[in-house]
């Protein structure tokens, strides 16, 4: 239901756009192509799409209305491809076609040749052999490390593999076409690739270098259909992690382990070991498995930026600033990269550096993402209206990045500016919670006797600091400040449990028994804490 309404939603908007423009320039050649389609009921084992090249997620919609419009509907039988679509679009507009790139007018001629797919998903992912296929729309030729022959006229649900010994020599010259494209060099490239959107499409599995750059398929000897089962288990154990709330990381680790230990060229799991290792505190381990991710694919930017984010946890900042200059290298333009790279220069004290290079790449490519980087790096060195001034330039995309606001409240308290600084510090935790600036915040509003609001920031910060007894503390006597007697006492009871003695605790349970009614108790417990804080203060060292 979810997915119908989207084309609901989507045929509305298209329509609002076609009434507007067919009214003002009915002259338009109205285009409709998808990019692929969708396995939905986990065809042939995938449930999306990006895997295989089987009809459910290859077979799309293209719809062309031409101007002047045809009186009837024509359907092309030819085969074509998304490849076809620039050259078809300028012969329908009486431009010659282009010769630097692959397709046709899909209109005007007819391909003599089977239209070519590719997916590089389960290459990047596992290390399987490439997915790649050839049809003529009559029959689908896969010639991977298992190869796959289907009849699409008889057996259009592709389930019948009718590829033998028998009749191999019968599809060698197709064979041999769908090997020769995939390991051909591109007949058109782009001279300057945007950084941040491939490292966006590596993400989403369109990009990754070819683990390495392999473009030989006699070096991939495992068919990724013949895997299902490694691919089920894998996208399970990543299904677990986001849905059970339950599962422990060691729970993760171990399923990950058991499976790289059968198959150790799995990059994307080794990837995902190296990440659930960090979650668990377990920082040598994660430098050490991303750095073999890195190994099966070493122009992947996504592992690379975990790697150097490891070792900068560690303190390890020379190890990190490499690896992030080694990325930077290969793509000088890569945002992840570039602040990165500068947060590990100031974190290792090397502010100017940082701010040199912050100030360059700004310079040659404005950029609010950096300009809130570089903004709480002269804020931290003390470059304060310049620093002000980045920061809140960074907030013109109106998209939450963290220690931005923080850095602002910083700068509003240092000028005594207390509601700005509130402001400021709300903002930030609004996004990015964080016990440290919670406690800031609830000791400003402690001293404005806003008991409520700091009782909410003090009480937050137990969840993430159950073991400290001033955390228990100050929580419960906020509430008791604010007037809310019940909930101070079920407060305290941590803090009674970690320091039954602890003078301050006893005094503050006292206080809630006298509102309580229980005179007496809370006169006993009142001596007890007063006779505690003595021998406290008789053992602290004069000054």
């Amino acid at each position: 239901n979810t997915y119908d309404a989207e084309i609901a939603y989507m045929d509305d908007q298209i329509d609002r756009l076609y009434q507007v423009v067919s009214s003002q320039s009915p002259n338009t050649v109205w285009v409709l192509i998808a990019d692929h389609g969708e396995a939905f009921e986990g065809q042939h084992g995938e449930s999306s799409h990006g895997l295989f090249l089987y009809e459910e997620t290859m077979a799309i919609p293209w719809i062309i209305q031409p101007y002047p419009a045809l009186t009837h509907t024509h359907t092309i039988q030819t085969p074509t491809s998304v490849v076809d679509l620039p050259n078809t679009i300028l012969g329908l507009i009486g431009v010659d076609g282009l010769s630097n790139i692959d397709g046709l007018d899909a209109i005007d001629e007819s391909r003599s040749t089977p239209v070519y797919m590719e997916s590089n998903t389960v290459q990047q992912r596992f290390g399987y052999h490439p997915e790649i296929a050839v049809s003529d729309g009559l029959h689908k030729l896969m010639p991977t490390a298992t190869p796959h022959l289907y009849d699409l006229t008889n057996d259009p649900l592709e389930v019948n593999n009718i590829y033998s010994q028998q009749n191999a020599t019968e599809w060698t010259s197709w064979q041999a076409m769908a090997q020769g494209l995939y390991s051909d060099a591109p007949r058109f490239t782009i001279d300057s690739p945007d950084a941040s959107v491939m490292k966006q499409l590596e993400a989403l599995g369109y990009m990754g270098g070819n683990n390495g750059g392999n473009l030989e398929l006699d070096a991939f000897e495992i068919d990724a259909k013949d895997r299902l089962h490694t691919i089920l288990e894998l996208t399970d154990i990543v299904k677990s992690r986001k849905n059970n709330p339950d599962t422990t990381p060691h729970e993760i680790i171990a399923r990950f382990e058991t499976l790289l230990e059968k198959e150790p060229q799995l990059a994307e799991a080794r990837l995902l070991l190296g990440q659930t290792y960090a979650v668990a505190g377990r920082k040598d381990d994660a430098i050490q498995t991303l750095e073999q991710a890195l190994a099966l694919n070493p122009e992947s930017v996504v592992v690379a930026l975990n790697l150097a984010n490891q070792h900068a946890d560690l303190g390890h900042f020379q190890e990190g600033i490499a690896i992030l200059e080694g990325v930077l290298s290969r793509v000088p333009n890569d945002r992840g990269a570039q602040s990165n790279l500068l947060r590990m220069l100031s974190d290792s004290g090397k502010h100017s550096e940082a701010i040199s290079k912050g100030s360059k790449w700004l310079e040659d490519s404005p950029s609010e993402q950096l300009q809130a980087i570089l903004g709480v790096i002269l804020i931290r060195n003390q470059q304060w209206e310049l620093g002000s001034e980045m920061l809140r330039a960074s907030l013109a995309d109106e998209i939450p990045r963290e220690h931005v606001q923080r850095s602002l409240g910083h700068i509003a308290l240092k000028s005594q500016r207390i509601e700005s600084a509130v402001a400021a510090y709300e903002l930030e935790l609004k996004h990015f919670p964080d016990p440290d600036l919670q406690l800031k915040l609830a000791k400003i509003y402690e001293q404005q006797k806003s008991w409520d609001k700091s009782s909410h920031h003090y009480c937050a910060t137990t969840t993430v600091r159950p073991k400290v007894v001033r955390a228990h503390l100050n929580c419960a006597q906020t509430l008791f400040n604010a007037g809310k007697i019940d909930a101070a006492a079920t407060a305290l009871q941590p803090a009674l449990k970690l320091a039954p003695d602890g003078p301050f605790v006893l005094l503050l349970q006292a206080n809630i028994l006298a509102k309580q009614g229980e005179v007496e108790k809370a006169a006993t417990l009142f001596e007890k804490a007063k006779s505690l804080r003595e021998q406290q203060l008789s053992r602290e060292p004069k000054r």
